[in-house]
């Protein structure tokens, strides 16, 4: 397949999207930075510690909140591809193998392991050596590596599954060709919500100009597809990722480029159709008459296509069998940390949200900051961050009978002080 038919199908808007860069409009206002808390406390008691970064040594430009809110909402770390070849004729039996393995893998979601896994059938899957893709989600890139909990699945799921008999016939329904893991290096939209089609495209730097090329996608490409996906209610999401590690006999790419979308949300009458590609073609207008004002970058020479696939969603775990949705239900709501001196603070928590108050000891309220935050679960221990617009402030945490446990920041290197600190919430209704 030659570069531009790689280019077109891929895209199906024109390559002038990939070369002009926008100025995307920020509307979201910028909360302000997290405040030192220091309660003034008596001699020999502890202070209040902040949920901010530590300072550096020289002040840094604030991180504007559009990037931090896209911190916290980033979808996976990395993501595993498995690329299946199935016998001729041998789908039915193959999607039924799947369907038992989807539970298996809801299993793996639940207790943290995992973060999502999906069933993809490639369009045209005659012309590959491989007719599925499956899609593993985490956080870690170790987590990518381990191996099924079998024990724990098997407590789960042992009345329910034959599990020699699912070996058997998995063994018998496809072949693993190969597995490619990927980093996500940039993404605009979201895979929240309904998602049915897919599409990849492979490619390959020029040589020297990796660092190039992920800079022109970052900067002058993702903002181009903001737009789209602004004007498209059907397309989602796009991203960059980067191959970490592959089994394959071969490597002919370092990068790929995932587009995500919801077809259901294309309008189906002819006024709706007019109505978008109007929005397109305004984006196009736009980007034209911008074009003098941007920088210029070769695509041609820039990366090379290797290939091109368009890929339906067969089966997918649910959101909300996630560790991670786990956990932010049992955060969601109002949390109070009293300390020696009577002063406390109190956390709020929605998804992907922290409001901090703290207050003095006859329960005036001193200071308040809303902030993103995120939740990952890497190699079994929760992680937390909250991503203030002076930096990002990272622990570890656990809910336990009630309580939520959240490790100050002693246990980390480079810190002054004692790892055995912790700040002990209790869950109110105020």
């Amino acid at each position: 397949m030659s570069k531009r038919t790689i280019c077109n199908a891929m895209f199906q808007i024109p390559i002038v999207l990939l070369i002009i860069s926008f100025q995307a409009c920020l509307t979201l206002g910028e909360l302000k930075a997290s405040k030192a808390i220091d309660a003034a406390a008596e001699a020999g008691e502890e202070k209040q510690q902040s949920d901010k970064a530590a300072q550096p040594a020289k002040p840094h430009p604030k991180q504007p909140l559009a990037d931090r809110i896209k911190a916290a909402n980033r979808p996976y770390n990395y993501i595993a591809l498995d690329y299946m070849s199935v016998p001729e004729g041998g789908d039915e039996e193959y999607i039924n193998v799947e369907t038992a393995w989807q539970q298996i893998h809801t299993v793996q979601c639940q207790s943290g392991r995992m973060l999502f896994w999906t069933l993809l059938k490639l369009d045209n899957a005659d012309k590959s050596p491989y007719q599925y893709i499956t899609m593993r989600g985490y956080n870690s890139l170790d987590d990518s590596r381990r191996e099924v909990n079998w024990s724990g699945v098997r407590k789960a799921l042992d009345k329910e599954i034959d599990f020699d008999g699912l070996f058997e016939r998995t063994n018998k329904a496809r072949t693993i060709l190969h597995t490619e893991t990927y980093e996500i290096v940039a993404y605009e939209g979201s895979p929240e919500g309904d998602a049915d089609l897919t599409r990849f495209g492979y490619w390959q730097p020029a040589a020297g100009r990796e660092s190039e090329y992920v800079d022109a996608e970052r900067t002058l490409a993702a903002p181009n597809w903001r737009k789209i996906i602004e004007v498209d209610p059907s397309f989602k999401m796009w991203g960059l990722t980067r191959l970490v590690s592959s089994t394959a006999d071969t490597k002919s790419h370092k990068y790929r480029i995932f587009h995500l979308f919801n077809t259901a949300l294309r309008p189906a009458d002819q006024e709706g159709r007019d109505k978008v590609r109007d929005a397109r073609r305004q984006v196009f207008e736009a980007a034209r008459e911008n074009a003098s004002e941007r920088p210029q970058v070769d695509w041609e020479s820039l990366r090379k296509g290797v290939k091109y696939h368009q890929l339906r969603m067969v089966l997918k775990t649910s959101p909300e069998d996630s560790g991670v949705a786990a956990e932010w239900r049992k955060l969601a709501g109002s949390w109070k940390h009293v300390y020696k001196n009577g002063s406390y603070r109190i956390k709020r928590i929605t998804k992907n949200t922290e409001v901090l108050e703290w207050y003095d000891a006859e329960g005036t309220l001193k200071g308040k900051n809303e902030s993103p935050m995120r939740i990952e679960i890497k190699e079994g221990v929760n992680h937390f961050y909250v991503h203030h617009a002076n930096g990002t402030y990272h622990s570890v945490y656990k809910v336990h009978d009630g309580k939520w446990y959240e490790q100050l920041r002693g246990v980390f290197r480079n810190t002054k002080s004692t790892p055995d600190k912790f700040l002990v919430y209790e869950r109110v209704k105020e």
